[in-house]
């Protein structure tokens, strides 16, 4: 993205934090599968939330903007008949800047937002758990935050390090996170479904919770079921 950025006058390091990846998943409901018996489901959609965490919006911020432009205007004519063809050429060329401010606040706000958040949606998921025929019996206990892997967005050691402290988690349960941040860094909004996709393939446990964060502060959370369980 920093690349992006026409003037190197007013060139803003923040967008070169950020690693270049793309992700993207299907999202559908259980009547579209039944069309296709050779779809394999990865995760359940079974709870999710958003929040802004008050007082935070000047910590993470990120737009576009247009700064100047230039008009190149090209006249050429041309004899067609015993007409007098005038035509004019206009190029608009529109310089578009992005900028994106991070504070070194982020970690201590994202570590104390995402504990509420989890107590919150848990109590629903279960919920949704225990709704499900198919599933009946295999909710033996409650569930606890030891019971999930996370997909944590790896936006940095310190917000990877200040979130496992604050809730407890083992080294086990944000291995996924560690790994995607050690070996491809932060990709901005790709980056938690590139932990998914880590998680798809090598999770042990059933029940996932994907979660991260973008301006405003936001908090994004969604508990997610591993459906291999069912196999």
């Amino acid at each position: 993205m920093a690349d992006l950025s026409m003037n190197s006058d007013q060139a803003n390091i923040a967008a070169a934090l950020f690693a270049d990846s793309a992700a993207a998943f299907v999202l559908c409901n259980e009547y579209a599968m039944a069309q296709d018996e050779q779809v394999t489901p990865q995760f359940e959609l079974l709870e999710w939330g958003c929040d802004l965490v008050p007082g935070t919006a000047e910590h993470m911020t990120f737009y576009a903007g247009i700064d100047g432009s230039s008009i190149v205007i090209c006249s050429f004519m041309t004899f067609k008949k015993t007409r007098l063809i005038i035509c004019a050429d206009f190029r608009l060329h529109v310089y578009i800047v992005y900028r994106a401010t991070l504070s070194r606040d982020i970690p201590k706000y994202t570590k104390h937002a995402i504990g509420p958040m989890f107590e919150r949606l848990l109590p629903l998921y279960e919920d949704q758990v225990k709704c499900q025929p198919r599933l009946e019996g295999q909710l033996l206990r409650p569930l606890g935050i030891h019971d999930f892997d996370w997909a944590l967005h790896p936006g940095g050691r310190a917000i990877i390090d200040g979130v496992a402290e604050d809730l407890q988690l083992s080294k086990d349960q944000l291995q996924a996170s560690r790994e995607i941040y050690r070996t491809g860094g932060n990709s901005s909004s790709a980056s938690v479904l590139i932990v998914l996709d880590r998680l798809r393939l090598e999770s042990k446990k059933a029940h996932i919770a994907a979660t991260s964060f973008g301006p405003g502060l936001a908090i994004e959370m969604a508990l997610l079921r591993m459906c291999q369980v069912d196999e």
